[in-house]
């Protein structure tokens, strides 16, 4: 659940209890740069998928299909099957306000969590 202080739109999805099926972000590059690392979060749990993404430090929320193809500036990675978590039980997803932005946490009954850090319209991946 996110805390009070976080700025958010949308429903916040309850993943608790939930196998985490395939989870697909989109990085954003400019000019051979990599902007941003996940530009757009896809969470496809218990069936359903789950589209997150932040703007101007809110983490915006929506019901989802399964995400397309952006082309070669908007690269789609599967970050369920890079980092091993596809096929895991969700402990929960957690928010937490950040300075000039968000930080959104999956954390894994087995105790893993992949955590999307959004700051001034930025976002990073931390896997742990």
């Amino acid at each position: 659940m996110p805390p009070h202080e976080l700025d958010y739109d949308g429903d916040w999805p309850d993943l608790a209890g939930k196998t985490l099926e395939r989870l697909i972000v989109q990085e954003a590059w400019f000019e051979g740069d990599r902007d941003d690392e996940a530009n757009v979060v896809w969470i496809c749990a218990g069936g359903a998928w789950h589209k997150l993404y932040f703007d101007d430090g809110i983490a915006c929320w929506q019901t989802s299909a399964a995400p397309e193809a952006g082309g070669a500036d908007f690269p789609l990675v599967d970050l369920g099957a890079k980092h091993g978590v596809a096929g895991e039980p969700l402990a929960g997803c957690h928010g937490e306000a950040r300075e000039g932005g968000a930080a959104i946490t999956l954390a894994f009954a087995r105790g893993a969590s992949v955590s999307f850090h959004n700051r001034y319209d930025a976002t990073t991946i931390q896997v742990g």
